[in-house]
């Protein structure tokens, strides 16, 4: 897959969080893999992307400001609060 058409799939996809991961304002941010991987595998070689399958949402971030236990709980409140159903939606590396 070309870059320019895996844009095009993430950016047609509003089940991937994008906008709830920017606008949480978490400093260096990303979604992880797995997420993708799933969206182009079920989009291209299956039959279309079934976002009740995905077991989580991986959200990483890193803030080199705070590295505390409380600072990642604080990132997961407002991803929960702005995204209230995914399947499972975690900050750093843990999920809730």
């Amino acid at each position: 897959m070309r870059e320019d058409e895996l844009r095009d799939l993430v950016q047609r996809s509003p089940w991937l969080v994008l906008g709830v991961v920017r606008d949480s304002c978490l400093p260096d941010a990303w979604i992880g893999a797995g997420t993708i991987r799933d969206l182009v595998w079920s989009e291209r070689y299956g039959d279309g992307f079934d976002p009740s399958l995905a077991r989580d949402v991986d959200v990483v971030f890193h803030d080199p400001t705070d590295l505390s236990r409380d600072n990642d709980d604080r990132a997961t409140e407002p991803l929960v609060a702005a995204w209230p159903e995914p399947p499972r939606v975690g900050s750093s590396s843990r999920r809730i």
